[in-house]
């Protein structure tokens, strides 16, 4: 039994609710995080991929001596897309410092965490088994 399109459908649905909540909270200034996100599916098995920067839209940038900081075309562009009137070197060296006021609150989980914590993988595998088993005892006693 393949249940490539099963884990398909599962990795595409946490990838749809993670874009909806990075939009819904509004943490997705260029659109670059949301677009990094993508499924991969291969003979049973599957990945969610993404870009290294959305662990950031739940935990928050750390200063710089805790492995954080940012890159001043980074802090640029933030700026930009944003159309605040903010210095670049200013935010940056501030995040670098003190990192982000989300890594400072202690982050969050509403962005992936809580999408993948609510869709249980072993429940949707349990139920689809369930189904092929029943079909094939159907389709047996047919």
């Amino acid at each position: 039994m393949s249940y490539t399109k099963t884990i398909n459908d599962y990795l595409e649905a946490l990838a749809l609710d993670i874009r909806a909540n990075m939009a819904r909270l509004d943490v997705n200034a260029t659109g670059r995080t949301s677009r990094s996100i993508e499924v991969t599916t291969k003979l049973n098995t599957g990945q969610l991929l993404a870009s290294s920067v959305l662990e950031a839209t739940e935990t928050g940038n750390p200063p710089a001596g805790q492995g954080g900081g940012i890159k001043l075309d980074a802090a640029e562009l933030w700026i930009q897309v944003r159309g605040l009137s903010l210095n670049a070197y200013g935010l940056k060296n501030r995040i670098d410092k003190q990192g982000t006021q989300l890594f400072q609150a202690g982050g969050r989980t509403s962005i992936y965490t809580e999408v993948v914590e609510d869709n249980n993988l072993q429940d949707i595998f349990l139920n689809k088994l369930a189904e092929d088993t029943s079909a094939s005892i159907i389709n047996a006693l047919n």
